[in-house]
């Protein structure tokens, strides 16, 4: 669940008019991966959020979701997550 990494990097969008640099410690993705129970978490400078599935069957086992923020003029923010090598039959139904 990537819910509450999109929250905080939408709150930091508005805040300083950029997403935050992928390798500062501007958000801390460890918090993050530790709830995810040891998915991979990348975060790209364009607010990109790619997660890394760890899993012991093997059909999802390093598949990736990728999910891309898009931002309006007032700040409005939707995420696509569509991309990516995880089949879409087991992704969240609002990703399929």
């Amino acid at each position: 669940e990537t819910s509450e990494l999109k929250d905080e990097l939408e709150f930091y969008f508005i805040r300083h008019k950029r997403f935050p640099y992928p390798d500062s410690n501007e958000v801390d993705l460890g918090l993050y991966t530790k709830s995810n129970l040891g998915n991979k978490i990348d975060l790209w400078y364009d607010g990109q959020i790619r997660l890394t599935l760890h899993s012991e069957k093997k059909y999802l086992s390093r598949k990736t979701i990728i999910f891309i923020p898009t931002v309006d003029s007032n700040d409005n923010f939707s995420w696509e997550c569509r991309d990516g090598t995880l089949e879409a039959q087991f992704r969240p139904q609002e990703c399929r």
